[in-house]
């Protein structure tokens, strides 16, 4: 039976600049609140944030211990957060020194959650990397605790798939494929319109990631031809302050240039987004929220590898030369906004579902899974094995070490198998194995 009011738990990195994870929560909780009814959700990441000076407020993780017996379900992501280094933004780390990092604020969570046989479900996010050996089963007893699983993309899916058990891994779009229904670009919001006249964006304007990396062609071009741009204004955005995006480094000293500052109301990133005629740039979200507004995106990341895979059968995306020249007439004439492409609106319909599974699954009665019991009987020979890693670790040094003797007997095995003697000779050596198994029969 479902209830009136919800108290779920989500955990990502919510307390960074970066669009795309302050947006998460915004999604979440309207989507969840159109299919449950009253939602509370608390967000939680290493550091605490207040309304005063954030979108909304962030629970540092450490708090959860206390609370999760009041908590009805635990949802991890989305972005890129299933991963097993400590790179994940400058600076970044927690704030009580005993958390684990960058485990903190998704695997255990999850665990803690599973322990008390709550509904953890993933909201799409993604892997980084491989999973090392001690984290399997770790990894492995929530994934078969949870209640929902869900990846953006493919190699997440078979990554999570190999430890999951006979739980389902469901491959779906990112969750900022569903901005339309948050935000209707139709109309012009109050803070979009004071921010035009603020920055004097008085024409039709072009965005450009504040992310000089993978932009020399692009930059360059436009310092040889500005005057073919006169017709748009050109805004430099900063979409990820926290993973390296600033419009004051000297790549962007070009003339004419509106440099504006990080805006840390998502919704109102995403309308500056949305009414642009065309971006420029490597983020993922901003790439996605342009397509969902249908606004040509002119690409700098590499989208043959990565997390950016997944934008490849979208229409409306144009990946810049990497090497060679920008011609101004090839990016003018793909400028200008227009309805979404057929591939955004099929990922928009699969979301729907996703929506649809993940409320389900919150809503649902507690988990009686075993997994989590499992897991503390399990752990201590887990790690008696890992304690013989150097052994293995030593062998395969050795097994490396004498890879290219193996490599140098392998060609001169197959130089004598090509050689016209060898050939000749195969009637004999046919005839030879006869004998041996004839002679073996009788001897038996």
């Amino acid at each position: 039976m479902k209830k009136s009011e919800y108290n779920f738990a989500m955990f990502g990195t919510f307390d960074v600049e970066n669009y795309g994870d302050i947006l998460f929560p915004i999604i979440a909780k309207q989507c969840l609140q159109q299919r449950l009814g009253t939602v509370h959700l608390q967000r939680y990441s290493y550091h605490g944030k207040t309304p005063d000076n954030w979108p909304y407020e962030v629970t540092p993780v450490e708090a959860f211990c206390s609370s999760v017996r009041q908590c009805d379900g635990v949802i991890i992501g989305g972005g890129h957060l299933i991963r097993f280094d400590q790179d994940v933004a400058a600076g970044y780390a927690p704030g009580a020194p005993w958390i684990s990092h960058p485990y903190g604020y998704w695997l255990s969570p999850g665990l803690l959650a599973a322990q008390h046989g709550i509904a953890v479900v993933w909201n799409a996010p993604s892997c980084l990397g491989a999973v090392p050996p001690w984290a399997e089963s770790l990894l492995g007893a929530l994934l078969r605790h949870s209640a929902y699983i869900s990846v953006r993309d493919a190699d997440s899916q078979q990554v999570l798939a190999s430890l999951s058990g006979e739980s389902q891994v469901e491959l779906v779009p990112d969750s900022v494929f569903g901005l339309a229904d948050l935000l209707d670009i139709r109309q012009t919001s109050a803070g979009f319109a004071q921010l035009r006249a603020d920055w004097k964006i008085s024409k039709p304007y072009i965005v450009i990631q504040a992310a000089s990396a993978g932009l020399a062609l692009f930059l360059a071009m436009l310092s040889e031809h500005a005057s073919q741009f006169a017709a748009y204004d050109l805004v430099v955005l900063p979409v990820g302050p926290a993973v390296g995006d600033d419009a004051g480094v000297a790549s962007f000293d070009l003339p004419g240039l509106i440099k504006l500052p990080f805006i840390r109301d998502p919704l109102l990133l995403a309308e500056v987004i949305g009414h642009a005629e065309g971006v420029v740039g490597s983020s993922l979200h901003l790439s996605i929220t342009a397509l969902v507004f249908g606004v040509p995106v002119f690409s700098s990341a590499n989208l043959w590898e990565g997390k950016h895979k997944v934008l490849q059968d979208y229409e409306l995306i144009f990946p810049l030369p990497i090497e060679g020249a920008i011609y101004p007439g090839w990016l003018l004439s793909r400028l200008g906004r227009r309805q979404p492409g057929a591939q955004v609106m099929r990922s928009r319909k699969r979301l729907e579902a996703h929506w649809d599974a993940l409320a389900a699954a919150l809503s649902g009665a507690r988990s009686d899974s075993d997994a989590p019991g499992r897991l503390w009987f399990s752990l201590p020979k887990t790690m008696e094995g890992l304690s013989r890693q150097p052994e293995l670790e030593s062998a395969t040094l050795a097994l490396r070490l004498l890879q290219p003797r193996i490599s140098e007997l392998e060609r001169e095995i197959m130089m004598i198998r090509n050689s016209r003697s060898y050939r000749l000779a195969a009637p004999v050596r046919a005839a030879g194995r006869v004998l041996k198994a004839m002679a073996k029969r009788i001897k038996s």
